[in-house]
């Protein structure tokens, strides 16, 4: 036991004689073993550098540069149906209401794109099947909303696009995961699932 209450003091007394006393202030360059980042060599916006003829950080774009659009981005980007449509980019009407209906084109595609997120960013919580008894029920959150609900299956396109983008009560948003376009995929495939689990058999189509 002495042996340990010895030790423990000289610890004590080194931690002390390295690090200071709380609160006192010290002139020199504190010690390190890994260096701050902030003090990592960085040109900050609107700064000076010598090393430019106009002594300037920001510099334009040589001539002749050709932009390029990174791959996640240009579906969105590239879309025709994107530009200039306040719809498609928000999911409200020109009178600020939800829109009705789904602003892009539905193919198989599309659902087979939205199926796809929404068992990434979706079925957590909301489940596989959208009745709410994804994984996270199993760890306390119980307020997850079942999807298959009538007031939810009765809500407009742009809500629902709206609510993935922003997020609603204890959910995220996800407008910084997925693209516009992404989003409405999941609207897309969200309208299919709640269909699919609220038909009955003779509402199903006899063709083959």
């Amino acid at each position: 036991m002495r042996i340990f209450i010895a030790f423990f003091v000289l610890v004590v007394i080194a931690v002390v004689a390295l690090m200071g006393w709380r609160g006192k202030l010290f002139t020199q360059t504190p010690l390190e073993i890994f260096p701050d980042m902030k003090r990592q060599y960085k040109l900050k916006p609107q700064g000076e550098n010598k090393f430019f003829a106009n002594g300037k950080n920001e510099q334009l774009s040589p001539d002749g540069v050709v932009a390029t659009t990174p791959d996640n981005l240009a579906p969105q980007i590239l879309a025709p149906s994107y530009y200039g449509d306040p719809i498609v980019a928000t999911g409200k009407d020109a009178d600020g209401s939800f829109h009705k209906g789904i602003p892009v084109p539905v193919t198989l595609e599309t659902l087979q794109q939205g199926k796809k997120r929404y068992e990434i960013y979706c079925s957590a919580c909301h489940g596989y099947v959208g009745m709410g008894d994804g994984v996270t029920k199993a760890f306390g959150m119980s307020a997850t909303a079942n999807l298959l609900e009538k007031r939810i299956r009765e809500m407009s396109e742009g809500e629902i696009f709206n609510t993935v983008s922003n997020g609603k009560g204890q959910m995220l948003g996800y407008k910084n995961r997925m693209n516009t376009l992404e989003r409405w995929e999941v609207v897309a495939y969200l309208k299919a699932l709640q269909d699919s689990q609220n038909r009955t058999m003779k509402k199903l189509p006899t063709e083959k």
